[in-house]
């Protein structure tokens, strides 16, 4: 389920060491709610 998915990326970001790191994480979590809000 994508929103599984996100929540692991958003526990990743959270154990991130660099703002780069964090930033990829919760982009990429954002990426998957999205694409699955604007799926009909």
């Amino acid at each position: 389920m994508e929103i599984d998915s996100a929540n692991e990326y958003l526990c990743e970001a959270l154990e991130a060491d660099t703002p780069t790191e964090k930033d990829y994480y919760i982009r990429q979590a954002l990426q998957l709610l999205t694409v699955e809000e604007l799926t009909p």
